[in-house]
Order: C-alpha cells, then structure tokens, then sequence
C-alpha cells in the first residue's frame, strides 16, 4: 500500500573522518539515509500477514530514487535491518530499471518470489545511482542452512516445508543475477549476502553497492 516515510540527508563534511572513512564515503555533498524497513518492514505487518513470497522490496527502490534524485546527494547509506522480504532486492531493482521476463518475452510486472518460477531472464538497465553503502548487522551468506532464507525465513512468515524450495529458487534467481551482471558465485557467500533477504546481494551485483 503506498505510505509516506523519511529519508534523512547529513553533509559529509559534519561525518566524524572515521566515519567516512570506514563507509567509504564522499567528502563533499550530502549523504542520504533510508532505513529499509520504513517501507518493508515486519513491524508494518501482523504475523498473521507476514507472507515473503508475496512481499517486495519495491519501495525500496522508490527510496533509493528520491535520495538520488536529490541535487547534491554524494552517496547512500541504506540501513536494511528487519525487513520482510526474502526477495533479494529484485522488487526494488525493478523500479531502479530492470525488467523480468518469463519464458516467452513477456514481463512478470511487480515481480515477487511467488512469480519465480516463470522468471526466465533478467534485461533492461539499473538507473545510475550515487555511491550505494549498506549497512547491516549479520553475515550471513545468501545460500544454506546459514543464509537468507532458512536463518530469517521464518520469523518473516515462511513455513518450514516452504524452506528448501525458496533456498533452492533464491540460488537460481542470484545465479541469473550473476549471469545478468557478471561476477562468480562467490558472491553467493559474500558475508552479508544473505541480510534483509538477499537485498544487499541483489544490490551489490546490479548496482555496485558496498
């Protein structure tokens, strides 16, 4: 549903050195804050709600739009704890620019991990953004026992015989990612891949984020 959040902006200059540093960050301009869970977060939902094969990250991407399109945004600190999403990112790199496809050329608008099953190619082009920075408190890997979806997979709502067939689905949409944007799969065990969902892999393979 649509629904209003913020986004903080702080001049770089104001950030302590080590700060910048430590992000890599810009010394001039403004830094844009967003919090992920502000537009896909548990708290927005009931346990009775919390579905992630029905949940995106599009509004993410709206978020990532509006701090870009902010003259003198530098760079973006994206905060991506607590989300509900185990969509790797796909909703929010479709509104940045990217197309899904299924088997025959047409497009799976408003894809979701429930319309994974008929993605067969990834095209289009991600809308140029300022220097992406995420930050995030685990990491975990994108795949296994350990990574998205088995470790944060339930308490977002998936059931446990759902388990395995949303790992094995998630490894097959990273690897059409991978394929899309180049890069090994060692990306697929990247420490932090597997936060928020896979949103941080998804990012740093289409976007270039750190």
């Amino acid at each position: 549903e649509p629904g209003l959040t913020r986004l903080g902006f702080v001049p770089s200059s104001s950030l302590p050195v080590a700060v910048r540093e430590e992000a890599a960050l810009p010394k001039e301009g403004e830094i844009a804050i967003a919090e992920m869970a502000s537009v896909a977060g548990l708290q927005a939902l009931s346990p009775e709600e919390r579905d992630p094969w029905r949940t995106s990250t599009h509004g993410v991407g709206d978020l990532l739009l509006r701090a870009a399109t902010r003259k003198g945004t530098s760079a973006i600190l994206l905060g991506i704890g607590g989300s509900a999403t185990n969509d790797l990112g796909l909703g929010a790199l479709e509104t940045l620019g990217l197309c899904f496809l299924d088997a025959t050329d047409q497009s799976i608008d408003r894809i979701r991990p429930s319309c994974w099953g008929r993605l067969a190619t990834i095209a289009g082009e991600v809308r140029s953004l300022p220097p992406l920075r995420i930050a995030c408190d685990v990491d975990n890997p994108l795949l296994g026992r350990s990574g998205a979806t088995f470790t944060f997979g339930p308490q977002k709502g998936l059931s446990g015989g759902d388990l395995l067939r949303m790992d094995e689905e998630a490894g097959r949409i990273g690897r059409l990612l991978l394929a899309r944007f180049g890069g090994g799969e060692e990306a697929l065990d990247e420490p932090g891949a597997g936060a928020a969902g896979g949103i941080g892999f998804g990012l740093s393979v289409a976007c270039g984020a750190r």
